[in-house]
């Protein structure tokens, strides 16, 4: 497997969610956020890789807002977080807005990547801080990671093979899902099942618990 690849942008800016195509009265469709996008690539590209990274991608948004008057005290302690003032941000703009611009920003220049279908893993997360800060990580992501992310949370193992093992041959004992291609475990009433499969196929028993 190669070593991944990754690009790191990190610049302290206020977080900007995408707004909404508008039409003229000519009819014709232009994206107000255009500018915002250029003015932030100007900020990214100290960042921009030598080549653009290659195959599927993982995106991870880190974006920190400036924190309102509200969270602090007031007076000679107006430097100090009220005690209750939160960090997580949860109010708007809503996140995939935020995530959508800075996709868009950086599909837009294709100095960082190709095109927009490339991106296969998205996490992204909101927090409130003294200043605005946007900090993005582009991560080239092999297909046996996507692959056991599938497995893990959307495969539901429903059509497996038992594989006894064969000293003759060498073959190792296995247990796979048939529609990701996952080794499985052999725990709880699946050994039974396929202890019992394996018996009527290869008409002995075969101890799947092995200590």
């Amino acid at each position: 497997m190669k070593p991944s690849k990754n690009i790191i942008i990190d610049v302290f800016t206020d977080p900007i969610s995408l707004k909404r195509h508008r039409h003229t009265k000519s009819g014709h469709v232009y994206n107000p956020s255009m500018n915002d996008m250029k003015d932030f690539y100007l900020m990214a590209k100290p960042f921009v890789p030598k080549k653009p990274l290659e195959g599927s991608l993982k995106m991870t948004f880190y974006f920190v807002f400036k924190r309102p008057k509200k969270h602090y005290r007031s007076g000679k302690y107006s430097d100090q977080l009220k005690p209750k003032s939160p960090l997580i941000h949860q109010v708007k703009p809503d996140l995939s807005n935020v995530v959508k611009f800075y996709e868009d920003a950086l599909g837009l220049t294709k100095f960082f990547y190709h095109d927009d279908k490339q991106i296969s893993y998205i996490k992204g997360y909101k927090f409130y801080g003294k200043q605005g800060r946007v900090k993005l990580i582009i991560e080239e992501i092999s297909d046996e990671t996507l692959e056991d992310v599938f497995s893990e949370h959307c495969c539901s193992h429903s059509d497996k093979e038992y594989q006894p093992e064969e000293k003759d041959t060498n073959t190792p004992e296995s247990y796979v899902c048939l529609d990701c291609n996952a080794n499985l475990e052999l725990l709880g009433e699946d050994v039974d099942i396929q202890r019992d499969e394996a018996y009527e196929e290869f008409g002995t028993w075969i101890d799947m618990e092995k200590s």
